[in-house]
């Protein structure tokens, strides 16, 4: 089985592919997420997905749960650790 890779710009409802640019597919929780460089650049796998405050507007975004960290989809991707009892 191959593994499709997609980049996603925040706000937008469709991902484009890494390795067919013209193919676009419509929005929805991916199987997995690369984090940024500066957070170690390595694929981890979305475990869950929930609509939420953004921690920094406060506007409802998507956020992903990962393995590691959350990430909440914005006007830019805002990543950051679930608190205490939520981890």
């Amino acid at each position: 089985m191959t593994t499709m890779r997609f980049n996603k710009t925040p706000g937008s409802d469709v991902m484009e592919s890494v390795e067919e640019p013209a193919l676009l597919i419509m929005d929805g929780p991916p199987d997995d997420v690369r984090l940024p460089p500066n957070l170690g650049g390595h694929v981890e796998r979305v475990r869950d997905s929930f609509q939420g405050p953004c921690p920094h507007c406060r506007r409802t975004v998507r956020h992903l749960v990962l393995e590691s960290c959350c990430v909440a989809e914005c006007d830019q991707f805002y990543w950051y650790c679930k608190r205490g009892s939520d981890r």
